[in-house]
């Protein structure tokens, strides 16, 4: 893997590849340029961007990024590229003699550096999870700068949206280990507040995107979610309407698919909540 001073480069690398994909090659060149302006060593970037320049028509600058690409990573023949060719992916494995060498040169972001990468991340990732909302590394990425930079409510609205939107997603169990620590005080309140906020979130995605099933899924995670919150904190009336709105949720798609085993199960399931609620009143 190519090591960087910080993480949050692998990530904004990341989502110029998917603008690249996306054949939106001006956004992919701002994201790539951003990592070279913080790690001017970093040979993947310029090679990503000789890619972006090249699908452009821009053959010069494409060559010029190659050349740097070349310089920065002389383990791999110049000749041997292909710029035309669909781009790498940032997170590749990489031989340990040149993980070893780019470890000798590392540079260390200064304070000022990182404050200003911090502050253009919070700006490029929401921007970038609007269009390209079930990015799990983007979130992630978004989370690790919002800990680390003190934005406590967005991380916690990264880890509600992880949640909701990928319930089986595979790095959990670390995450888990450091959900303390972006809870303040109450964290009860604060788990609410970040569910809410996902909830809004997931739902104008879903304005856009109307026939999107895995909205419907993430809503319905998210009401049960905050349901079960609502239970915590005595709040039988609000635990209540959001079991109502799980259940609303998983209806509407039995309409739509009337055999579908996981929401009979769903519905079912949100039926004895509410009539548990209804005993408990």
């Amino acid at each position: 893997m190519r090591i960087v001073p910080d993480q949050r480069l692998n990530t904004l690398l990341h989502i110029g590849c998917e603008y690249a994909h996306a054949r939106r090659f001006d956004d992919a060149l701002r994201l790539f340029h951003m990592v070279v302006k913080y790690d001017p060593d970093h040979p993947d970037a310029f090679y990503n961007m000789a890619s972006c320049y090249s699908q452009l028509g821009r053959k010069d600058r494409a060559l010029a990024c190659l050349k740097e690409h070349k310089r920065l990573n002389e383990a791999e023949p110049v000749q041997d590229l292909d710029i035309t060719v669909p781009l790498r992916s940032p997170l590749q494995e990489a031989d340990p003699e040149i993980v070893a060498r780019l470890l000798a040169k590392l540079r260390v972001l200064t304070s000022e550096q990182t404050a200003l990468l911090a502050a253009e991340f919070q700006t490029e990732v929401p921007a970038y999870l609007a269009d390209f909302p079930f990015d799990s590394d983007a979130y992630v990425g978004l989370f690790l700068n919002a800990k680390s930079s003190q934005g406590k409510a967005t991380a916690r609205w990264s880890l509600a949206m992880l949640d909701m939107l990928w319930p089986e997603f595979p790095m959990r169990q670390e995450l888990e280990s450091v959900r303390r620590q972006v809870y303040g005080e109450h964290p009860l309140d604060d788990a609410v507040s970040s569910h809410l906020s996902a909830i809004s979130s997931i739902r104008q995605l879903q304005e856009r995107d109307e026939g999107n099933e895995a909205f419907r899924e993430a809503l319905y995670r998210g009401h049960l979610a905050l349901g079960g919150l609502y239970r915590l904190q005595e709040n039988i009336g609000r635990s209540m309407d959001n079991e109502q709105a799980a259940l609303q949720i998983a209806e509407e798609f039995l309409r739509l698919h009337p055999d579908n085993r996981a929401a009979k199960e769903s519905a079912e399931r949100s039926r004895a909540n509410i009539a548990r609620l209804r005993a408990a009143k």
